[in-house]
């Protein structure tokens, strides 16, 4: 559809239902944030470079013979992989902050002595 956003939740390997469920829902929440990020990105379209969802859809109908059809096709599925790979590396710079930040940071006890020191690359 160009958006580049994924399927809310769900997820599709059976192992994670052996993890504790809080890994369930960790993931839940990290497709959720990159379904955000898409749809800022897209929202904000910075150099104009995106098309609407609706105006690609109206495009798609209104195509007069079968090489605009593919043309179309092939525009909104480069912009839903340009708007995901986008998405999913802002959601990797988010996961590594909260892993670097909370979980380093408990794993080393810094907030159980009150320290405001964090490991933060980005």
């Amino acid at each position: 559809d160009g958006t580049g956003r994924i399927y809310e939740d769900i997820f599709a390997d059976s192992r994670l239902l052996l993890m504790p469920p809080a890994a369930c829902a960790l993931l839940i929440v990290f497709y959720r944030n990159h379904n955000f990020i898409a749809q800022g990105i897209l929202h904000i379209n910075e150099w104009g470079t995106y098309t609407n969802s609706d105006s690609l859809k109206a495009a798609m109908k209104n195509a007069s013979s079968d090489q605009e059809r593919q043309n179309t096709l092939r525009a909104i599925q480069a912009q839903d992989d340009e708007i995901f790979h986008r998405s999913r590396l802002v959601n990797c710079g988010f996961f590594m902050k909260v892993i670097l930040g909370d979980y380093v940071g408990a794993i080393l006890g810094l907030a159980r002595d009150g320290s405001n020191w964090r490991l933060d690359p980005l």
